[in-house]
This record gives structure tokens, sequence and C-alpha cells, in this order.
């Protein structure tokens, strides 16, 4: 997964315990096959690689650059499933 992030946006602040936290998530969502209600998505940092577990992605942001960003991250990452609502 490739992501952009916008310097002064909210990100997750350690590296590690982010990507362990993600792993989590995609891990214990592997079965489902039904849609996804994502509140406060950020750049896409969950949305995209949770995304492939799930049907449709509904993510929301209430940051108008972030989801910006979040789109951009959606087509660099070629996902396709994903809609937002702010």
């Amino acid at each position: 997964v490739n992501l952009y992030q916008l310097e002064g946006e909210f990100s997750q602040p350690n590296g590690r315990v982010c990507e362990k936290m993600v792993t989590w998530a995609v891990e214990r969502t592997q079965s489902s096959k039904n849609d996804l209600l994502e509140l406060y998505c950020g750049n896409g940092n969950f949305t995209i690689p949770m995304s492939r577990n799930f049907r449709k992605v509904l993510a929301t942001e209430v940051s108008k650059a972030n989801t910006e960003c979040a789109r951009e991250n959606l087509t660099a990452n070629q996902v396709k499933n994903v809609q937002f609502a702010r």
C-alpha cells in the first residue's frame, strides 16, 4: 500500500504501532464480504488495506484536505470499491 500524507493533517504518530493496528484490522475482517462504514478515515490508512475484505466501503472524513488525499491514495492503489462522504 502506497499512501500520501499531508503535512499538518492527522496521522498515526507511531509507525510501528500503526502497522500492527492495520494488520490486526485486516486479519480480523478477512472472512467478511459485507459492506463497511468507516468513520474518520483520514488519508485512507485503514480504508485502503481493509477495502479488499469488503464488497463496498463508505468512508467518512471531516477534513476536506484529508478527503482529497484519501481520494488520491485510492487512485494510486487502484482501489475501486470505496466512496467518501463529508
